[in-house]
């Protein structure tokens, strides 16, 4: 586990420095974003946070049957893995993505995706396959105009996610 020294610290090392103070067990910290593995469980940490008082009361009924404020946590949030939107929109990728193609596909398209799903398997294997979610895109972020204004925290031609990544993982996630 991490040591901390207080003038280098994170926001997260502070949040994570916070959650170990309060009695919590963390397994383990996400190399790559703001979450924590508990038990075998990923969640973000501000939400384990901002469920530590509710935890905490849990703990305090007469009726509770948790062992201790781990536990009591991890019956009042769920398991929350980082999610990554992967782009659907074939004339997004072929203008902004730079997927474009000379030959026209089945369906009157020039979007490349096989070149697309080779940079999506490459930006997938910086990852631990149990600890984050590649999704389709949700909302109206299917559309070109949506998900060229979607507000993702990070984003790489045609991969995108709000979670906050760490320095290191960044220069990593935009170097593919």
């Amino acid at each position: 586990m991490k040591t901390y020294k207080k003038e280098t610290q994170s926001k997260h090392d502070n949040d994570i420095a916070e959650l170990i103070k309060a009695g919590i067990t963390i397994t383990d910290i996400s190399p790559f974003c703001e979450f924590v593995i508990i038990g075998g469980s990923i969640y973000e940490t501000q939400a384990v946070l901002n469920s530590l008082d509710d935890a905490n009361a849990v703990l305090e009924e007469p009726d509770n049957w948790y062992a201790d404020l781990t536990e009591a946590f991890t019956g009042i949030i769920s398991e929350s893995k980082p999610e990554f939107e992967v782009c659907s929109n074939g004339e997004w990728l072929e203008i902004y993505g730079g997927f474009e193609q000379t030959e026209e596909n089945n369906d009157n398209s020039h979007t490349d995706w096989d070149a697309f799903e080779e940079h999506v398997a490459a930006i997938k294997s910086l990852f631990n396959d149990d600890y984050v979610e590649f999704v389709a895109p949700k909302n109206n972020r299917c559309l070109l105009h949506q998900w060229n204004v979607a507000p993702f925290t990070h984003h790489n031609r045609g991969v995108g996610t709000f979670v906050t990544l760490t320095k290191e993982f960044e220069a990593k996630f935009n170097a593919v």
